[in-house]
């Protein structure tokens, strides 16, 4: 191992720390440090572009990560990253083969199944996501975002598959019940099913839970005068 990767690794290192502690700048000074000493030195890439994802760069964020899969392409961790800085850039074409090759190597990570059905979602392959998350589903069937993307792809699909969007959406909603999203969602459901009284209390929920949910504060009105 060369001297100049030693010195790298120490630089990294003094970064990771700065970085447990809240002290972001100088843990970007230590990763970029790392970087200078040695270019081919992937970790460092990975944190500086982890940095620059939370901070909202993502021009940034994703140069780093591609830099990284550069010197290790099978890094797992770096695909599941560069794949969600891709989806929220919208380039979910590329995201959807970066996020399948992580999941070949991780396939119990619940973020990476529950985000490629989401992406899945997004492309319009309703039944692909219905598959892969109620495959994925049994390995937490309480998770949230499973349940959450579930309702979400049953009620894309077609009208009779309402009943069982509804059904996750109220999986989701004891998942996490303070949620308004899912209250405004469940709501919808509830009133496109013509269960006027449910919906009715769904949107009010939501509302207490989000005031500003003019969208839900709409609905309150159309379920309220059908009932």
């Amino acid at each position: 191992m060369s001297k100049d990767h030693d010195k790298a690794t120490s630089h990294y290192n003094l970064g990771i720390q700065y970085e447990r502690g809240g002290e972001m700048g100088n843990a970007v000074r230590e990763y970029e440090n790392a970087v200078r000493t040695d270019p081919r030195f992937p970790y460092p890439y990975k944190a500086l572009g982890e940095i620059h994802y939370r901070n909202g760069r993502l021009d940034d964020a994703l140069s780093m990560l591609r830099k990284s899969l550069d010197l290790d392409p099978d890094w797992i961790e770096a695909l599941g990253v560069c794949s969600d800085i891709l989806f929220d850039m919208g380039d979910t074409d590329k995201a959807v083969p970066m996020l399948e090759r992580a999941i070949q190597g991780d396939p119990g990570n619940l973020h990476y199944n529950a985000q490629l059905g989401r992406m899945f979602i997004a492309q319009g392959r309703l039944s692909e996501a219905i598959e892969l998350l109620q495959n994925a589903i049994r390995m937490d069937p309480a998770d949230v975002k499973f349940n959450y993307y579930l309702a979400v792809a049953f009620g894309k699909r077609a009208i009779q598959d309402l009943d069982k969007s509804i059904e996750y959406w109220k999986k989701a909603e004891t998942a996490s019940p303070d949620d308004p999203k899912i209250q405004r969602n469940l709501g919808i459901a509830l009133f496109s099913r013509g269960l006027m009284p449910d919906a009715t209390r769904a949107f009010k929920r939501a509302v207490t839970l989000d005031p500003s949910d003019q969208v839900a504060a709409n609905f309150i009105k159309f379920s309220e005068s059908a009932e």
